[in-house]
């Protein structure tokens, strides 16, 4: 068979390709990271100003970027671990910094927190709990009162808003002020919802950048402009506080899946176009451009003047197609040089197929006419054929060979 074909591929990662993608997805964890030690760096910073020497700089060793994958995992690992680490550490410390100075505003003394502490739950117990005196403008009263706001304001979390924790910290010096148990009582549920509303802000946000972040080391896998340009949006919409919608997902997998298509097609005719040159033929610096845009090129040969290899692909499909065509003209001879053309292409599929194999693309024939078996297409893209053809070249060559013999 060596009329025209059609052959199905896949494209099979090949270790050197499955090693880059690894390393483009440990790039993207990198930025992350350097981005999260950045801002540990700044929110310690701030801290610092705020509550002085009870708070330090974390110091974190950067993690650099390693020849070996393991190596370069490891390290980022490390990093993964210290950063949490220290993130924990300056949480905590901002935590006590930011008690210690509530009870310092409230007339409290935080070096007795603990044994203070135990006295009021005491004399809470002893007279069945927070509220039950309506008046209560004492010393007692309003220690205790301070106690349970420091308990409170010491559940929320180190990372929260400042903007909330000011409002927080306004409303619990109010609430020390109340003189009446009853209504500081009440005063006190209300805190304990904003504190926890405010830790699950923090809880929020931190899930939502490891959602964006998610996306990020999906979309680096995958690079090219259909990922190029939504990777570069991501930014923008993380800032503006949007959450990672179910439509946001779809939209980044549709561009990764574009991507990989956009890359397994360009590697596709970059073996072609390499294949078809080893074997002679004129591809053309714009090979690949021509089959992206029209979704085929035709490449000549010069054993065959007139003629053109017409090469198809249907990227969806994962489908090539091959098939011979000439421009117009031709003589008595036009059906034998047609069939010996395709028969001629036909010696050299096995090696297009060997090459792309060797290339990560497992394809086989899945449709092969014999020559002969459709007429040879005529398109105007090439010149009229030459009248010497591959028949023609061989019929003089066989006659100078015939005088040879019979000459004495």
């Amino acid at each position: 068979m060596s009329g025209p074909k059609s052959v199905s591929y896949r494209v099979v990662e090949t270790p050197a390709q499955r090693e880059a993608r690894e390393r483009r997805r440990l790039d993207e964890t990198h930025r992350q990271l350097e981005r999260r030690q950045e801002r540990l760096l700044s929110a310690a910073t701030e801290a610092r100003a705020a509550y002085g020497d009870a708070i330090d700089l974390p110091i974190v060793a950067p993690a650099l970027a390693q020849p070996r994958i393991e190596d370069y995992r490891r390290g980022l690992e490390r990093l993964d671990e210290e950063l949490t680490t220290a993130g924990h550490a300056l949480g905590a410390q901002v935590i006590a910094a930011r008690k210690d100075a509530l009870i310092a505003r409230l007339g409290g003394d935080s070096d007795d927190r603990a044994s203070s502490a135990s006295a009021a739950l005491r004399r809470q117990r002893e007279s069945r709990g927070f509220g039950t005196q309506e008046h209560g403008d004492s010393p007692d009263d309003k220690h205790r009162i301070a106690e349970a706001v420091g308990r409170v304001v010491g559940r929320l979390h180190g990372q929260a808003d400042p903007r909330e924790v000011e409002r927080i910290e306004r409303a619990a010096a109010a609430i020390a002020e109340q003189s009446r148990t009853s209504l500081a009582d009440r005063a006190l549920t209300a805190l304990r919802a904003d504190v926890g509303q405010a830790n699950q802000a923090v809880a929020r946000e931190r899930s939502r950048r490891r959602e964006f972040d998610d996306l990020r080391r999906s979309l680096a896998e995958a690079p090219g402009p259909p990922a190029d340009g939504v990777l570069g949006q991501l930014d923008s919409l993380e800032s503006s506080g949007i959450e990672v919608t179910p439509s946001l997902k779809a939209r980044v997998d549709d561009a990764r899946e574009a991507a990989i298509r956009a890359a397994e097609r360009e590697h596709v005719s970059v073996t072609l176009k390499s294949a078809l040159t080893e074997l002679g033929y004129e591809v053309g610096q714009d090979f690949e451009a021509r089959l992206a845009e029209r979704g085929f090129a035709d490449v000549g040969q010069p054993r065959w003047r007139g003629y053109a290899l017409r090469v198809r692909e249907n990227p969806a499909e994962s489908d090539l197609g091959f098939h011979v065509v000439r421009g117009r003209g031709g003589g008595q001879a036009q059906a034998v040089r047609d069939r010996e053309v395709e028969q001629d292409w036909c010696s050299d599929m096995p090696q297009v197929i060997a090459s792309l194999k060797e290339h990560g693309i497992d394809s086989a024939i899945t449709r092969q006419l014999a020559p002969g078996a459709r007429p040879v297409l005529v398109t105007d893209d090439l010149p009229a054929r030459e009248q010497q053809g591959i028949v023609a070249r061989r019929s003089r060559a066989a006659h100078r060979s015939e005088r040879r013999a019979d000459s004495p």
